[in-house]
């Protein structure tokens, strides 16, 4: 009688059965089905492979829609897929999302940039999309621009364009699905972000109501329309308000950055030593102004009055706590992700421009100004 084997016996490695093992494997694999290449798909549809290639990138004036269901039938019938991502038979997909921007320091230590991309990225994930973060530098443009059509996203966001910039001028003719975020360009692209125009405006009103005269901006770069729109805010509402602000009451920084505020403070203070209030066009640059403005022996809010733009974490941390207009900024970056997305799908290019409000965040850094009829004086009293 045959004993039968254990199960342990038959897993046992025997001596001597290595290299019959190894050629039972390759055996078994030779005789599996390979998987189809794009070679396979021309010869079942009976075209070249140049044309099958022509059908998958959607390049439709290469070939006949008669072409293009024989390539598609052989596709479908082979399940040939051009990349290990695809999942559309007319264009590929990686289904990855591509994150750019210009940052010259740690991405998530800028507060702006790391909180688009907090609600960038959960919008992505909750869609079952990826990010791919890419740094782009106009000093060695084309070799960003190779990063940016390197075929591994499915979508651009380009993080605050200018008109001027070599990047809206490629994703102005590229095929690419872009939206530009946090900066709205003249080309037809895609934008999402804030309002810079009216709760500027509004908020330069409110100074006005609260007793203020001479008010002065120091303001973000020029180059950027949410720059040059917070400008004309402030300039519109001096303006309404019968007031002709001298060009010595603005100062524009070259970024949004604490060192533009240090500056900006130094100088409205040196050729403007009677101002008292600053619109300022971000955060950042208040807090700059707040050091000098210190340095300066200057009391925030009983000398000069101070108001900062986006809201970050440390603006109710200063003393006193910054007055600022706050941006919607992780709700920017989800619709940036669905704006993104919905052109992707949907393979739509007309361009969609959403501008969330701003809101004015009232807090200790702003002050009334009263005057005194017997005096002649001005007194201050924080403003609610």
């Amino acid at each position: 009688m045959v004993r039968k084997q254990s199960t342990a016996e038959t897993n046992k490695i025997q001596p001597g059965s290595a290299a019959k093992s190894a050629a039972s494997r390759r055996s078994a694999t030779s005789r599996k089905r390979h998987a189809p290449t794009i070679r396979d798909v021309a010869a079942l549809a009976n075209v070249s492979i140049a044309t099958v290639s022509n059908v998958l990138d959607a390049k439709d004036t290469l070939y006949a829609p008669s072409t293009a269901e024989k390539v598609l039938a052989a596709v479908k019938t082979l399940g040939y897929r051009p990349n290990h991502s695809a999942r559309s038979l007319v264009r590929r997909r990686t289904h990855t999302l591509g994150f750019a921007a210009h940052w010259r320091a740690d991405l998530f230590n800028n507060f702006y940039l790391s909180r688009i991309l907090s609600g960038f990225l959960d919008y992505a994930r909750h869609h079952d999309y990826q990010i791919k973060i890419i740094y782009i530098d106009e000093q060695e443009a084309e070799r960003s621009m190779a990063r940016l059509a390197d075929g591994s996203v499915d979508g651009i966001a380009l993080l605050t364009l200018t008109d001027d910039s070599p990047f809206t001028k490629w994703a102005e003719n590229s095929w690419l699905p872009t939206v530009s975020v946090g900066n709205l360009v003249e080309a037809p692209l895609s934008y999402v972000g804030v309002d810079d125009f009216t709760p500027f405006y509004e908020a330069t009103q409110w100074l006005l109501e609260l007793g203020h005269r001479r008010i002065g901006l120091i303001g973000g770069p020029l180059q950027q329309r949410s720059a040059r729109d917070r400008e004309r805010a402030y300039r519109q509402a001096m303006t309404d308000a019968g007031l002709n602000p001298a060009k010595s009451w603005v100062f524009a920084g070259h970024e949004y950055v604490p060192l533009a505020g240090h500056k900006g403070a130094q100088q409205l203070l040196k050729v403007e030593p009677a101002l008292t209030a600053f619109m300022c066009g971000s955060d950042l640059i208040a807090m700059g102004a707040l050091e000098a403005l210190r340095d300066a022996d200057k009391r925030v809010p009983e000398d000069v009055s101070l108001i900062g733009f986006d809201d970050i974490n440390e603006a109710c941390l200063t003393q006193p706590p910054l007055t600022t207009i706050r941006q919607p900024i992780v709700e920017i970056g989800a619709k940036a992700a669905e704006v993104l997305l919905n052109q992707i799908v949907n393979e739509g290019r007309d361009p969609v421009r959403i501008a969330f409000p701003g809101t004015l965040i009232k807090r200790a850094s702003v002050a009334t100004i009263k005057k005194s009829t017997s005096a002649g004086i001005n007194s201050f009293k924080t403003a609610e």
